[in-house]
């Protein structure tokens, strides 16, 4: 595993390899950038209408009080408001879920370069490696006629 680990290391960092790998991260961070700046901008405009609905409820209220409209009309409004308050509530959630996404790789992204440059050289093959370098091991089922088992090795990046 330690030679499996190494060759992953120097496949990155090699020579031209680790100019290619910031390269390659730098693009990444930049598309994620633009997407990030996106969904922050829907995010604004997202709180902007849930405030807006807010507004209306209020005046809608404000308006039943003063005797402007009926109270069947108010809550016909007020239902109108209620529905499209919680879809965009819900479209809110799933943004902010998106933008944590976005924001969680590129952490992951910063922290890659990091790790590679951290254990170029391995002297010896130990628990913090094997965690910042193996999501998980697999073994399959031993084979009766061979006696031999498939292992494969999932990388964290």
């Amino acid at each position: 595993m330690k030679i499996e680990i190494s060759k992953l290391i120097d496949q990155a960092l090699g020579g031209d390899g680790e100019q290619e790998v910031i390269n390659e991260t730098l693009a990444l961070i930049k598309n994620d950038n633009n997407s990030q700046i996106s969904i922050e901008k829907q995010l604004v405009e997202v709180s902007a209408k849930i405030n807006q609905i807010q507004r209306n409820t209020t005046m809608a209220y404000t308006d039943k009080l003063n005797g402007t409209i009926t109270e069947a009309d108010f809550q016909s409004f007020k239902e109108v408001f209620e529905e499209d308050k919680k879809s965009y509530l819900k479209k809110k959630s799933y943004l902010e879920s998106e933008l944590s996404k976005y924001e969680l790789r590129q952490h992951s992204q910063d922290n890659i370069l990091s790790l590679l440059r951290k254990h170029r050289v391995l002297d010896v093959l130990n628990h913090e490696i094997i965690n910042d370098f193996i999501d998980r091991i697999e073994i399959g089922e031993r084979n009766p006629d061979t006696q031999e088992q498939v292992i494969s090795i999932k990388w964290m990046f």
